[in-house]
């Protein structure tokens, strides 16, 4: 089960492709208007997605976006 805690405005081909067969993926999609989306992997890998429920999470972002100063040195006195 993968959760993921940030919304997209579509779910990446990417995350389709880490989901295992047999897999389900919980994850917010949409901009303004978000659903709660269960996806599902079956074993021969079709996929099915499922809304649950309106939410408003906040949006995804890389590492960088997060810390654009990650690349800075950490002095260890």
């Amino acid at each position: 089960m993968i959760f993921v805690g940030g919304s997209v405005k579509e779910i990446p081909e990417v995350f389709y492709e880490q989901l295992a067969p047999g897999g389900s993926m919980v994850i917010p999609v949409g901009e303004y208007f978000q659903n709660l989306t269960v996806v599902h992997k079956s074993r021969s890998g079709k996929i099915e997605k499922e809304p649950v429920m309106s939410v408003l999470f906040g949006r995804l972002q890389s590492v960088e976006e997060q810390f654009p100063d990650i690349d800075e040195e950490v002095d260890d006195e």
